[in-house]
C-alpha cells in the first residue's frame, strides 16, 4: 500500500496539476490535496505522516522539558507556550500548508 501510495505521488508529481509541490487537484482529489509530495529541497524528500510525526517530535520535547529544565525556567515556558501554539495548529487542520 505504501508503495502505491509513493507511485502515485512520484507520477503526480510530473504532473502540470501541481502547484508549489502540493498536490492541488480539483474536487475529484480533494483528499490528496492535504499531502505534500516535494519539499522543493534537492534529496530531502517530503514525508506523507509530517504531522503525526510534528505531534510526536513536540509531545518529546514537552517531556524532555518537564523533566530537564526547572518548571519557572523562561526558556522552558516560552518553549511549552511555542509548542502549545504548534499543536493547535494541528488540531484544527491537517491541511500542510497551513500547518506549515
Amino acid at each position: 500500500e505504501r508503495e502505491t501510495f509513493r507511485m502515485l505521488f512520484f507520477s503526480l508529481s510530473r504532473s502540470p496539476l501541481l502547484r508549489g509541490g502540493v498536490a492541488s487537484l480539483s474536487s475529484g482529489a480533494r483528499a490528496l490535496s492535504s499531502v505534500k509530495v516535494s519539499t522543493g529541497l534537492v534529496g530531502l524528500e517530503a514525508d506523507a505522516e509530517a504531522p503525526q510525526r510534528l505531534r510526536q517530535l513536540y509531545e518529546q520535547a514537552l517531556h524532555k522539558l518537564a523533566t530537564s529544565v526547572p518548571q519557572d525556567s523562561q526558556y522552558r515556558q516560552n518553549l511549552e507556550k511555542h509548542i502549545a501554539v504548534r499543536m493547535e495548529v494541528l488540531d484544527r487542520t491537517s491541511d500542510v500548508r497551513e500547518i506549515e
